[in-house]
């Protein structure tokens, strides 16, 4: 007070004879104030039960009437089609045909016959290494990679036709469960150590969700024009394909950015690369053709 009017001014200030009226209503109130649990919508209401037959009908109507809410998909798996007619099947192509032929005609059983290693560090300069084969697999590991690694021909010659287009859920999902052309060096250099092991490096690679950055989107917007421009520079008609997987081999997998055949036979794999992009916010070329 004393800084708004000064101390001179002090004896001509008087409390107010106004009562505080906050809070008080102008008009009567037209409905009596109760307490909160007096309402009805706060009164405890009887617990229904229902027996695990009712429980599995009501489950059942719920998806029925929503086959693609959060529950139906929970109970269905989310990887599974949706309801309705099927998509037309894709047929593989001749050139995919003389693709896998090509690969068929490769010696493997150097391959096939090599073992599963797994080492264990004993300390800071003692290593010691565990052998064993597929058949040395427990049961459940068996079982999944026969229902989901494990491809015939004919599931080979097939996924190449399904997964032609590199972003669709079929060739996520199949890449999951796999050694990748672009995963193999790291798990080829990786030794695992005291705080890492092979079972956490199998659990990042089953759980990875990376779906890229600002490189690899702009790798992936480059590529059309960079397979048109290597098209007409080399005179080479470029086949796009799918997902390659050999069915005595079927852990690794290799998606090229196309294949070039010549007189019917894959004769040039094309891999596209973009080490750098476009820094609009620079304002300036940082890239290379």
């Amino acid at each position: 007070m004393i800084n708004r009017t000064g101390i001179p001014n002090l004896e001509l200030l008087t409390c107010t004879d106004v009562k505080q009226a906050w809070g008080k209503l102008k008009a009567s109130p037209m409905y009596q104030a109760r307490e909160l649990q007096e309402l009805c919508h706060v009164q405890p209401q009887p617990r229904l039960h229902f027996s695990a037959e009712e429980q599995q009908a009501i489950r059942e109507s719920l998806i029925k009437a929503l086959p693609q809410s959060a529950l139906a998909l929970h109970f269905h798996g989310r990887m599974q089609q949706a309801t309705g007619p099927p998509p037309p099947a894709l047929v593989p192509t001749t050139k995919e045909h003389a693709l896998l032929a090509h690969m068929l005609e490769q010696d493997m059983d150097p391959y096939t016959q090599m073992l599963f290693h797994d080492a264990a560090f004993q300390g800071a300069l003692k290593l010691k290494i565990y052998k064993f084969s597929a058949q040395d697999l427990s049961e459940a590991e068996q079982s999944f990679y026969s229902k989901h690694v494990a491809v015939s021909e004919a599931q080979a010659v097939t996924m190449l036709a399904e997964t032609r287009s590199q972003e669709n859920t079929k060739w996520h999902r199949e890449r999951k469960v796999r050694i990748t052309g672009s995963k193999c060096h790291e798990y080829f250099t990786f030794v695992p150590k005291e705080n890492r092991s092979w079972e956490e490096k199998i659990s990042a690679m089953m759980a990875d969700t990376f779906r890229g950055n600002g490189a690899i989107r702009y790798g992936k917007e480059s590529e059309p024009e960079a397979t048109a421009t290597y098209e007409n520079l080399m005179a080479n008609e470029v086949t796009q394909v799918g997902f390659c997987v050999h069915p005595l081999l079927p852990w690794l997998e290799y998606s090229p950015d196309g294949v070039i055949f010549k007189e019917g036979k894959p004769a040039i794999l094309l891999e596209i690369k973009s080490p750098r992009f476009w820094t609009r916010k620079e304002g300036r070329r940082t890239g290379c053709r």
